[in-house]
Formats: C-alpha cells, sequence, structure tokens
C-alpha cells in the first residue's frame, strides 16, 4: 500500500513510502514531507493506494467543539443501551418498532459544517546557529534581534 500526503496551497514535496498491514489490524504510519515554497499551507489528509489498485484520497478534517461533544453524547448512549435487556412502553415491541438513539443527539448529526483542515503558514528559511564548542560555564547563549 503506497501513502501520501494531500495538501493544498504551498507547493510540498511529500515522500510516498510503502506500508505492509495485515488483516484486521491497526498500523501507525507516519508521513512527511518538506515545503517547497512560502505561504499558507492546509494539510487535507492523505492518498492511499492499494497493490495494483487506483489511488484514494481520505480528508482527514479536524473536530469542531461541537463534534467532539455529539461523539462523546453517541458514545454516553451506546454505553448505556449496551447492557439494557429491558425496555419500556413501545420501545419493548420486537423489531422495526424499537426506537435506537436519541431526537436530541440525532438533531446534531443532521447539520452539515464545512470541514476544517490543519492550517500552518511556511515561513522562509531561518539562518542555523552552530557552536562547535563553547567556554561557557552555563551553556547558554544570547542571541539579540539582528545580530549575526
Amino acid at each position: 500500500m503506497h501513502e501520501f500526503l494531500s495538501t493544498s496551497g504551498a507547493a510540498f514535496d511529500s515522500k510516498p513510502i510503502s506500508v505492509t498491514i495485515p488483516a484486521n489490524s491497526y498500523h501507525p504510519v507516519t508521513l512527511s514531507g518538506k515545503p517547497l515554497e512560502n505561504g499558507p499551507l492546509v494539510i487535507k489528509g492523505c492518498h492511499v493506494q492499494a497493490p495494483r489498485g487506483a489511488s484514494r484520497e481520505f480528508l482527514l478534517p479536524l473536530a469542531t467543539v461541537e463534534e467532539e461533544e455529539h461523539t462523546s453524547r453517541r458514545r454516553s448512549l451506546a454505553i448505556c443501551e449496551a447492557g439494557r435487556t429491558k425496555y419500556g412502553g413501545l420501545d419493548s415491541r420486537p423489531g422495526k418498532y424499537r426506537k435506537r438513539g436519541s431526537t436530541v443527539v440525532t438533531s446534531l448529526a443532521s447539520r452539515r459544517t464545512v470541514p476544517k483542515f490543519l492550517e500552518c503558514t511556511v515561513v522562509p528559511e531561518q539562518p542555523l546557529l552552530r557552536i562547535r564548542w563553547s567556554s561557557l560555564i552555563h551553556s547558554a547563549v544570547m542571541l539579540y534581534n539582528g545580530e549575526e
């Protein structure tokens, strides 16, 4: 499987990597790259291509506070309902008549927002200070703005 980053804005060179992931397992993958120019950079997600398959883009939007609360409510509701075997009223009827979930939780899911992605600004290359040897007692160096 080949993977590389999906970005927009400033030119970005990401190195595709090849990963073999066994079935029914998770495998963390760290993708990296280097910006080629200055300016705003938006990281949308990654492209994944299986062997002899077509490439597919997976978008990874940042979660908003509302989405995190919605996910937390759904998780709490699922945990609460997981051990439940007895229902009251019309919910006790078997089959398709039994209600699942809550109208409060599902009303949040009906609202769609524009996804937000990780945004950063690529700055020009900065000078590098290299100290080969120091006779300082505390190994501290101060460099004031404008000094070379």
